[in-house]
């Protein structure tokens, strides 16, 4: 079966959901081409798709999925209800109808209430974290615009404790690995929809983690995250991260519980099939 992934090619998740698990059950092409298209068995589109996909597939007749993965347009979603939200996606997956979709998560699946396949985000593959005796160095990956308010009192936390915070280092140079968002970035929408990617990070590399319960994080966890929702939530996990031994446990447990590329592929592939079966 040939399977032809696509997409605007310029989103970290494109180089996760289409290069990295694009590679692992086909060919990948960002912005391909009616003639691409012709020649794959089943096409998936990730993310944001345009006007000339749905024209070029259309006229191809090969049969697609949609990756939905952050696909809604942010920040203007912070300030949608979820009736506003489910709305918009179940009338664009109406309007440009493929014949399957793709869920970063269940709660946006069960939300919307439509079929589909449920695949969450694999870890990337990066180094294994050693487990230091003391914990040093508290980290962040991703754009600091999300962290707002947030990331003062993690540099409060950091600095009470003689720690240092530092921004988009390898997680293999972090003791422990933050995840939040704040302000116009943080609605009801990305609380429930985004996927869980800095979490599994974390679990593939056993970086211990600290950061909000959205809903693919805990869908996906292991049972040893911290979660936090206030000011003294984000010391409690400092304490409780504290001490060697229970880093190291928490680190065997994400490693053992690792949402790996082959996994997220044999899915992707095993539903592939059974559309083009059905």
């Amino acid at each position: 079966m040939r399977i032809l992934i696509t997409g605007k090619g310029s989103s970290g998740s494109w180089q996760c959901r289409g290069v990295q698990l694009g590679g692992q059950v086909g060919t990948v092409k960002a912005r391909a081409s009616l003639d691409d298209f012709k020649k794959a068995d089943l096409v998936v589109a990730v993310k944001r798709i345009t006007p000339g996909f749905i024209r070029a597939i259309g006229e191809s007749g090969t049969p697609w999925i949609w990756d939905l993965v952050d696909f809604y347009p942010q920040p203007q979603c912070s300030t949608w209800t979820m009736a506003v939200a489910v709305k918009w996606v179940r009338r664009k997956i109406k309007q440009f109808r493929p014949d399957g979709v793709i869920w970063p998560n269940a709660c946006m699946q069960g939300d919307c209430d439509l079929p589909g396949q449920v695949i969450y985000h694999h870890a990337r593959q990066a180094p294994v974290n050693p487990i230091r005796e003391k914990v040093a160095v508290v980290g962040y990956q991703g754009s600091e615009k999300y962290l707002g308010v947030w990331r003062a009192a993690i540099e409060a936390e950091c600095a009470r404790r003689g720690l240092l915070f530092k921004v988009n280092i390898p997680l293999d140079e972090m003791d422990v690995v933050v995840a939040f968002r704040d302000g116009v970035h943080n609605g009801d929408v990305q609380r429930r929809w985004k996927s869980n990617v800095k979490m599994a990070n974390a679990h593939g590399t056993g970086t211990p983690f600290v950061g909000q319960p959205d809903n693919a994080y805990r869908e996906t966890q292991t049972g040893l995250e911290c979660w936090v929702q206030s000011r003294s939530n984000l010391s409690q996990s400092f304490d409780k991260l504290e001490p060697y031994e229970t880093r190291l446990e928490i680190h065997k447990r994400f490693i053992d519980n690792t949402i790996k590329l082959e996994s997220v592929g044999d899915q992707l592939q095993g539903y592939a099939e059974t559309l083009l079966r059905d």
